[in-house]
């Protein structure tokens, strides 16, 4: 009798770890379905974007003279895909039919959240069913010990007696045969969720890329600099930040259209990619702006660098079709501060872009951050 009940206990527990386990996956499926279909219904429908005030100066441009000239880039088509501007709000009372646009929230942070949040269920599932199958270990070892006992147990004539011992066994045998089962189950569910693991990650990779421009993306470089803010704090490793904007890109967009503006993004975020060094990060900030850290690099390092890299922007011909365009950037760089925040070290450097900007454009500012 006590065996049974054993047998009654051991068999509710798989069947548990079972339901746990399936309700768990249909929950994950159900959850990551629905948000990854809001975050692309968000980049389909991407909210009305705000850019900085155009200038009256025209972008020079230079008709294709020549098939190949050094320094030419030439430029693949891009889908059209509006670039993804900041909006803020101005914190006063509406005037008229004044509209207050609120802040929205970047449709890649929203996808990067999901794949984190269906990740760390999985990782979960992962270990309850690692937890399920040591158990049907240990139990498949404790009824074989049990079966054993039982076979050896000395012969007695008593009928009643050997009824019992051959249901026993044969109940044994049963439970035997389902942990098995459960067993093989618990495996094939493991090695699928290894699978669902590995798919996640591809999928962690994605989120952190800008479709269009193939860099990292905003979540990416946020992600990226807070690390360098706590490593500076935690082991005093200097890091300088670079946030640049191209010259008169609203002229490009108005002029030739913002197909030709979306392949002069690409271009310029694949030269920012080949002029900067190894170990520097570069990102998609938003709209056309770049953004560029330099780790273990002091202002005063990182500054000849920037100013590389605005040169040889200058200087290259972004070719596309028919005609070819010169672009140019401003930056601004600014060292963090062991006491500086994520926040303050962006907006020093977005405070020395925009002196920049009003200085003349195609120039690169370094920021006073009292590093």
């Amino acid at each position: 009798m006590e065996t049974s009940l054993g047998t009654g206990f051991l068999l509710g527990i798989f069947a548990g770890f079972a339901a746990v386990v399936i309700v768990a996956v249909i929950f994950a499926a159900r959850r990551a379905h629905s948000r990854l279909t809001r975050a692309k219904r968000a980049e389909t429908h991407p909210a009305p974007a705000a850019s900085r005030p155009p200038s009256d100066t025209p972008t020079r441009v230079l008709q294709q003279s020549e098939t190949s000239a050094s320094g030419t880039l030439v430029l693949p088509r891009a889908a059209t895909q509006p670039p993804s501007q900041r909006l803020t709000r101005n914190g006063k009372e509406p005037a008229g039919n004044t509209l207050i646009v609120e802040d929205v929230e970047n449709p890649d942070r929203r996808f990067a959240a999901s794949v984190q949040e269906v990740r760390d269920l999985l990782l979960h599932l992962a270990e309850l069913i690692a937890r399920a199958e040591t158990a049907s270990g240990e139990a498949t070892h404790v009824f074989n010990s049990a079966k054993d006992s039982v076979s050896n147990l000395q012969s007695v004539d008593a009928p009643e007696i050997q009824e019992a011992q051959r249901l026993l066994l044969s109940e044994i045998d049963r439970v035997l045969t389902s942990n098995a089962v459960l067993h093989s189950e618990l495996d094939r569910a493991n090695r699928g969720i290894a699978e669902q693991q590995k798919q996640i990650e591809e999928l962690r990779v994605q989120a952190r890329i800008d479709s269009l421009t193939r860099v990292p993306n905003r979540a990416a470089f946020d992600e990226r600099l807070s690390e360098y803010v706590g490593l500076l704090r935690r082991t005093g490793l200097a890091f300088s930040l670079l946030l640049v904007d191209i010259d008169h890109f609203k002229n490009v967009n108005d002029e030739y259209g913002h197909i030709s503006g979306d392949r002069i993004l690409r271009g310029i975020a694949t030269k920012l990619s080949d002029t900067v060094r190894d170990n520097d990060f570069v990102a998609r900030y938003g709209g056309e702006e770049f953004a560029v850290i330099f780790p273990g690099t002091h202002l005063h390092d990182a500054l000849p660098v920037a100013e590389r890299i605005r040169q040889d922007i200058a200087k290259t011909n972004f070719r596309m079709d028919t005609k070819t365009l010169k672009m140019t950037i401003s930056g601004g760089l600014a060292e963090c501060a062991p006491a500086m925040t994520q926040v303050q070290v962006i907006a020093a450097a977005d405070a020395a872009l925009y002196q920049s900007k009003n200085a003349g454009r195609n120039r690169i500012i370094a920021a006073e951050t009292g590093s």
